[in-house]
Parts: structure tokens; sequence; C-alpha cells
């Protein structure tokens, strides 16, 4: 069995072997907890074989079953979050999978309340048909934890269960 070790000082992953390497990309992010908590955070995405992607996109890392904790590094350092914990990811930019849905998916433009008591307003992006993709349909529809939204030149990566009211625009 191989021990991927994380190093501070170095800056990089590595295997007390030296036989087998995993590649980790991390990124900043604000994380926002249930609770209210909102801190800056760094994830880390190791390459996904199954998707043919170079790496993994963490919509992906937390919309999978067997995801029930994710590597987080806070102020605190290296810590494991719980996913049912997070009511939302924020990240600067458009990730990958917006890029993606923004050409072949659909908008719902909406205004969002959420469980930290902040609201947004933004597009809820998916992969549905435009024409016959309606808010509650996603809202409503089975299989991801984490919905896809965009406010401004951010991503957001929001809980379902964090969603506390909908409206649309």
């Amino acid at each position: 069995m191989e021990t991927l070790m994380i190093s501070s000082e170095i800056g990089n992953a590595a295997l007390h072997s030296g036989s087998y390497r995993v590649d980790v990309t991390e990124f900043s992010a604000r994380l926002a907890l249930v609770n209210g908590t909102i801190i800056p955070a760094s994830f880390f995405l190791g390459p996904a074989v199954e998707d043919g992607y170079e790496h993994e996109g963490l919509w992906a890392r937390l919309n999978n079953d067997r995801t029930r904790f994710v590597v987080v590094r806070c102020e605190a350092g290296i810590t494991l979050v719980c996913a049912d914990s997070i009511a939302y990811v924020c990240m600067a930019g458009r990730t990958t999978e917006v890029e993606f849905r923004q050409r072949s998916g659909a908008h719902r433009a909406a205004e969002v309340r959420l469980c930290t008591g902040e609201e947004l307003r933004g597009d809820f992006v998916s992969l549905g048909l435009p024409e016959r993709s309606r808010l509650s349909d996603l809202l409503n529809e089975t299989g991801q934890r984490f919905l896809i939204f965009t406010s401004g030149d951010s991503t957001y990566l929001i809980h379902r269960n964090a969603v506390q009211q909908v409206s649309p625009l």
C-alpha cells in the first residue's frame, strides 16, 4: 500500500515509495459551511481517469456518491470537511463545468436565499435542454448534491440542502 504525503514545505505531493505518484492540483476558493462560517480554503483534486479529463472537477468530486469528506487546506492546516456540511463553494471565474454547460446546456436566472442568510442573484447552469427545462425541474432533480450557479465573475457550487428559497428572475 502506498501512502500519499503532502508536505507544506515542499508544496507538492510525494509518496513514501518512488514507484507511484499522484499529481494533485490545489486551487483556492471561499468555503461556506451550513453553520454560517465562511473561510478561505484550498481544495485538492487529482486525476479522473474514468471521465477522460486530466483532472476531475470539484463539482464532480462533491457529487460523487462515494465522497463523504473532501480534503481542504485552511488557516488551521490540512483538514477533512464533510461534504454535507458545505453550504457552497465559491470560485473566481468560470470552471470547466460551467464553460461546457454554457455552450450546450440551460441557464435559469434566479435569486437564491441560502441557509447562511445570504442571497445570490445569477444563473443556475445545467445540461438540461433549454426548451424543456424549468427551474423547478432543476431543483427537484435527484442525483446531484451540488448545483452550479454563476453570479458576476464567480462560480458557486451550492449544496441542494442549503437552498431555502428560489425566485425566478
